[in-house]
């Protein structure tokens, strides 16, 4: 004859969940015998099988109306330490600083945030104005990507080092795109040093004008 160990300690509110999820009818037989690991196992299978029919798991496989893949950020940097002449102001192409650099924005991502900064040094005795500015599948030629162009200008004198850094955020289709770091110079021996470029997708891209501006 089989035996039992009855289940000496078994928490009140774990019987009453059971009791209260399947109708004191459906356990009756299971509380008059002796309660034993084996007849609570096979109770809260029950539970389980019971509650699973009203489960509902809505837009699993899509977050906000995007697929997963939209929030697995995507980056890529270049950088170099050498020194280099600017290019002074003069016909098209502006020069390129750093590029292109591929990268691949996956579908549901709204763009691709640019992030750079350049030292640059002015001949000694000498003023110098540097502007850099990200171009977005085109070449360094400001015309030719309109409303792309986001600008920041440096100023060094006299042989000082100067930095000058740029944030841009651009909103583009999902697919493979290009980015460009660029600049222009008022002076022809102006140098840059280290610069770098780092260019990564984007879930969105909302761009808010100031008021002021």
């Amino acid at each position: 004859m089989p035996s039992f160990r009855p289940l000496s300690r078994v928490p009140s509110s774990v019987l009453m969940a059971l009791v209260l999820t399947l109708g004191v009818g459906s356990v009756s037989a299971a509380a008059a015998a002796p309660l034993t690991a084996h007849t609570v196992k096979r109770i809260a299978q029950r539970v389980v099988r019971h509650q699973a029919r009203h489960l509902t798991v809505a837009n699993a496989d899509r977050l906000g109306g995007r697929p997963p893949e939209a929030f697995i950020d995507r980056a890529v940097m270049s950088a170099a330490s050498n020194e280099i002449s600017l290019k002074a102001a003069g016909p098209a192409p502006d020069q390129t600083l750093l590029g292109p650099v591929p990268i691949s924005v996956p579908s549901g991502a709204g763009g691709i945030l640019l992030q750079a900064s350049v030292l640059v040094r002015a001949p000694a005795g000498q003023n110098m104005f540097v502007e850099i500015y990200g171009a977005v599948d085109a070449g360094c030629v400001p015309e030719a990507v309109p409303g792309i162009r986001n600008s920041q200008v440096a100023r060094t004198v006299g042989g000082d080092l100067g930095s000058v850094s740029l944030a841009l955020l651009v909103p583009v289709a999902p697919g493979a795109h290009s980015v460009q770091l660029c600049s222009i110079s008022t002076n022809p021996f102006g140098h840059a040093e280290n610069r770098a470029l780092v260019v990564s997708s984007v879930g969105e891209a909302t761009i808010v004008t100031d008021p002021s501006s």
